[in-house]
């Protein structure tokens, strides 16, 4: 269970002695901005309807309402690795920008490790590297914590080691 003020948003979940899942959870403190910009364009907007020479609060409540909802599809950016022995699949899950979501499965056996890679702007992504030479990741908000421990939890399961 992740607390609102949780720094540790990855956690890592042993389910059986052949199954481990990584989840990144939302960060629920950060939804406080989108939802002040959300109250402000109200405003701006009721104060542009009520009025006719308000007419460019309307325009203003409007763009901040997109900047909300952009902020928002951010802050909610979570997802989830299974790595799971029994099938020989690894399964990722995840809702990123613009609330898109995706369903990803691949072949246990052509996982390399897990890692975390710096991605710019003090975030830090846990990735899955496979043999080919590709990777998959799963994001939480740019502050999250917690993605060390998984990468290696993820390592230890596999029997594998980090770059």
């Amino acid at each position: 269970m992740i607390s609102l003020f949780s720094r540790n948003v990855f956690e890592v979940i042993h389910v059986a002695s052949n199954q481990l899942i990584v989840v990144a959870h939302v960060e629920y403190l950060f939804l406080l901005m989108p939802a002040i910009i959300f109250v402000v364009a109200t405003k701006f907007i009721i104060s542009g309807l009520k009025r006719t020479d308000h007419t460019s609060n309307l325009a203003v409540g409007i763009v901040l309402i997109v900047v909300a909802v952009v902020l928002l599809s951010g802050f909610l950016a979570h997802g989830q690795v299974v790595f799971d022995k029994q099938t020989g699949i690894v399964t990722f899950d995840r809702t990123g920008l613009w609330f898109r979501t995706e369903h990803l499965s691949f072949p246990l056996r052509d996982v390399s490790h897990a890692t975390v890679q710096p991605m710019g702007g003090g975030s830090y992504h846990f990735v899955v590297v496979f043999k080919g030479g590709g990777a998959e990741d799963i994001v939480a908000s740019t502050s999250a914590g917690g993605q060390y421990k998984a990468a290696a939890a993820i390592n230890e399961f596999l029997g594998t080691k980090s770059d």
